[in-house]
C-alpha cells in the first residue's frame, strides 16, 4: 500500500513538473495573448463589481430587539443617570441613540410549492388593500415625488405617492395584468436585472428558482409615524398570520473616514516595498520599481476577481479596512509570487539559461510542485470550513475559495 502511494506521488509530481515546463514555454511564446486574456477577465470582473457590489464605506450595522421593549429614545446627551431607557443597557450598540430617521416595514410572504405563483402574488394585493383602507396610512407613509430617471424602472416604482414596493409593481398593481401562466410570470421576473429584482421583491435573487417555495417581500417606508399608528399597523398585519415574530431590527449606516482605511493602504505599500527589496539584488531586472508595481497590481487584481466571483454567487465579502478578507488576500498571493519571481531572476538561472523562455519554463518547473501542494492544502482547509456547517465560518471561507483559484490562475498565467 505504501509503495503504491509513493509511486502515485512520484507520478503526479513528475506529471506536474512536465506540464509546468511545457506551459512555461507556451506563456513565453504567447505573452501578448496571455496579457490580453487576463486584461479581458479583469474588465469583466470590474463590470460585475460595479453592478453588484456595494462600494466600500456603505456598510451597515444591525441590531434586533423585541418590539415589546422598543421605545423611541432621546439623544444620549439628554439622558440622566437615573433614566432606565433601553439605550443605557450595556448590550445595546453605541450608535443606538436618538430618534430613527425612518421606519421600514418588511412583510415577507412565503408560499408553499403547491401554491401557484399567481395566487401567491395576489396575497400582496390583500395586504396592500388592508394598508390603504386606513385613512392614517397616507399621512404616515413616506411619500415620493417625481419619477426617477432610470428608464427600466420608471414604470415599476411608485411616483407622487406612498413608497410601497411589492411584486405587483411589475403589473401596475392590477390583478388582471397578472397572467395565470407560471412561465410568463417567471419570464417577467427574469427579464429584470438583479438589482431591480432585489428592490421590487425585497429579497435576494436566489429565492426565485423554480424548485424553491416562492418567496417575496412587501417593503413599506414610514416617515414621522406615531407610536400609536405603528402599534395599530402591527396588529393589522399580525391578523394575517399570528405566528409571525414580533421583532424590530435597527439598521445603522456607519460613515467611515479615510483613517479607517489607512491600515489597508499601508499594508499594500509595505507589500510593494517588500517585493522591491526582494528583487533589488538581481541585476538582470532593469526596472525593479516596475516589477514591484506589477506584482502589487497582480495581488489587487486577484482580490477583485475573487470579489467578482463571490458576488456572482451572492456571497460578497466586505472590503472595509476593518475586515480580514483584504489582508488574507495578500498572505495567500504574496509568497508564491515572490518565490516564482526569484526563480526567474536568480543569478543561477541567468548563468544556466540565456534565453528568457528557458528561464520561465525552468522556474515554473522548479516551483510548480510546491505551489500545487500549497493550493491543495488551502483547498483542504476551505473544505474543512465548509464541513463545519457554521454559517459564519462558511461565509468567511466561501470568498477565500475564489481567492485561491484566482491567485493560482494569475500566477501561472502571468508567469
Amino acid at each position: 500500500m505504501y509503495r503504491a502511494l509513493l509511486k502515485l506521488h512520484i507520478h503526479l509530481k513528475n506529471r506536474v513538473l512536465d506540464l509546468s515546463y511545457s506551459y512555461g514555454f507556451f506563456v513565453a511564446d504567447h505573452s501578448l495573448y496571455v496579457i490580453l486574456i487576463c486584461f479581458g477577465i479583469f474588465l469583466l470582473s470590474l463590470f460585475q463589481i460595479t453592478t453588484n457590489v456595494p462600494p466600500p464605506g456603505s456598510t451597515l450595522e444591525i441590531f434586533a430587539e423585541s418590539s415589546k421593549s422598543f421605545r423611541p429614545v432621546r439623544a444620549r446627551l439628554e439622558l440622566n443617570t437615573s433614566d432606565q431607557l433601553h439605550d443605557k443597557q450595556p448590550d445595546k450598540p453605541l450608535w443606538y441613540s436618538g430618534y430613527p430617521l425612518a421606519y421600514v416595514q418588511h412583510i415577507v410572504i412565503r408560499c408553499s410549492s403547491l401554491t401557484s405563483r399567481r395566487s401567491c402574488l395576489l396575497r400582496a394585493r390583500d395586504i396592500r388593500d388592508r394598508l390603504f383602507s386606513d385613512q392614517q396610512f397616507d399621512t404616515n407613509c413616506l411619500r415620493v415625488g417625481e419619477p426617477i430617471n432610470a428608464q427600466q424602472m420608471i414604470s415599476y416604482l411608485p411616483s407622487f405617492g406612498c413608497l410601497l414596493l411589492s411584486p405587483l409593481n411589475l403589473w401596475s398593481n392590477d390583478i388582471l395584468n397578472i397572467k395565470n401562466n407560471e412561465r410568463e410570470i417567471l419570464e417577467t421576473i427574469s427579464s429584470l436585472s438583479k438589482r431591480y429584482i432585489d428592490i421590487i421583491f425585497g429579497i435576494p435573487q436566489e429565492y426565485f428558482s423554480s424548485n424553491k417555495p416562492f418567496t417575496y417581500a412587501i417593503t413599506l417606508l414610514l416617515n414621522n409615524a406615531s407610536n400609536e399608528y405603528r402599534q395599530d399597523l402591527k396588529k393589522r398585519l399580525f391578523a394575517f398570520d399570528e405566528q409571525q415574530q414580533d421583532d424590530i431590527i435597527h439598521i445603522y449606516f456607519s460613515r467611515k473616514s479615510l483613517l479607517y482605511y489607512l491600515p489597508l493602504v499601508l499594508i499594500y505599500i509595505v507589500v510593494f516595498l517588500y517585493i522591491y527589496y526582494s528583487v533589488s539584488q538581481f541585476e538582470c531586472v532593469k526596472s525593479k520599481w516596475g516589477l514591484a508595481l506589477a506584482a502589487t497590481v497582480q495581488i489587487v487584481v486577484s482580490l477583485l476577481i475573487s470579489l467578482a466571483l463571490s458576488s456572482l454567487f451572492h456571497m460578497t465579502p466586505r472590503l472595509d479596512g476593518g475586515e480580514v478578507f483584504p489582508y488574507l488576500v495578500i498572505f495567500i498571493g504574496l509568497e508564491n509570487l515572490v518565490v516564482l519571481t526569484r526563480a526567474v531572476t536568480s543569478l543561477q538561472a541567468q548563468k544556466q539559461y540565456d534565453d528568457i523562455r528557458e528561464r520561465v519554463a525552468h522556474a515554473l518547473r522548479a516551483e510548480s510542485w510546491t505551489i500545487s501542494k500549497h493550493l491543495v492544502y488551502e483547498l483542504i482547509i476551505v473544505m474543512i470550513g465548509f464541513i463545519t456547517y457554521v454559517p459564519t465560518v462558511r461565509k468567511f471561507f466561501f470568498p477565500m475559495k475564489f481567492q485561491i483559484y484566482s491567485n493560482s490562475y494569475l500566477i501561472y498565467f502571468d508567469a
